[in-house]
């Protein structure tokens, strides 16, 4: 059995660059004339590896299994994709962005692969703090482009996709970005706290004229990276206590100053930290 999750990088590059060449519209699994021409091409020793039909009938799988929306090179699906690291290969994909309720494992970061990881509030204003969230995601789409951004929940892809537009400037308001989702597979109505996230995103992305939504701000700001494996929140420190907002747009600072807690505040520190050195990648 050919497993690609185990496959030197290269090798599995070179795998990728012949599926590509295809036009990803691959020879049958008992063609095995044009497998054999692949697998010379790629350096995969059928008597060792696996015979060519278990090359064949795992690559079929892994791209059959590959069910995506795309909007602007971006990727949007289930969790699941963020598995297939053939597939990613293929795709070129440079960075993976999780919606979730918890930090996600970074499974293919050895490939040169970039995680992000979007955590759904759950808190009584959790479109506040949702759409401060929104500016960290779409900071890291752009700098990791082409991206896959992916949930288990299709409302909440649809709202990231939405919120995608508005930041690259395809769409004015909210209705507008979700109805340009529609005919790609990304038409989950959105819940209230989604459309009044997205509300509030896009009249950041006004204010700052997309994609733009923070503010430089002189202040430092330090992480402790050691605190964001799964399980953990990022630690946050900062030269000055007054340094609450972040350089945030005026209505996403007077939403940050409501959250109760202290944590929209936390993250606003986060996110703008993401927005620089996203900015410093472009």
């Amino acid at each position: 059995m050919a497993d690609f999750d185990w496959w030197p990088l290269e090798k599995l590059e070179n795998l990728a660059s012949e599926l590509r060449s295809t036009g990803e519209t691959i020879p049958p699994a008992d063609d095995e004339e044009s497998w054999q021409t692949a697998a010379d091409r790629i350096g995969y020793d059928a008597d060792a590896e696996g015979s060519l039909a278990e090359l064949a009938g795992d690559v079929h799988a892994e791209m059959e299994g590959w069910e995506e929306s795309v909007i602007n090179d971006t990727f949007f699906g289930d969790l699941n994709l963020a598995e297939s690291r053939l597939m990613l290969t293929v795709k070129n994909v440079r960075g993976i962005a999780y919606v979730a309720s918890h930090l996600m494992d970074t499974l293919w970061r050895d490939d040169g692969i970039a995680y992000h990881t979007l955590i759904v509030p759950p808190t009584t204003s959790a479109h506040e703090l949702f759409a401060t969230q929104l500016v960290g995601l779409c900071a890291f789409v752009r700098a990791n482009s082409p991206a896959l951004v992916c949930s288990s929940c299709p409302k909440l892809l649809t709202a990231v996709a939405a919120a995608t537009l508005l930041d690259s400037g395809d769409a004015v308001d909210a209705s507008s970005a979700i109805d340009s989702c529609r005919g790609t597979g990304l038409d989950k109505l959105v819940g209230s706290v989604e459309l009044q996230a997205l509300e509030l995103f896009a009249e950041a992305v006004k204010e700052r004229r997309a994609p733009a939504l923070q503010q430089k701000h002189p202040h430092r700001l330090r992480i402790d990276t050691e605190a964001t494996s799964p399980g953990k929140r990022p630690a946050t420190t900062q030269d000055d206590d007054d340094d609450s907002h972040c350089g945030l747009s005026p209505k996403l600072r007077a939403l940050s100053a409501t959250e109760t807690g202290g944590m929209s505040r936390m993250r606003a520190r986060v996110f703008k930290r993401e927005e620089r050195q996203s900015e410093e990648a472009l």
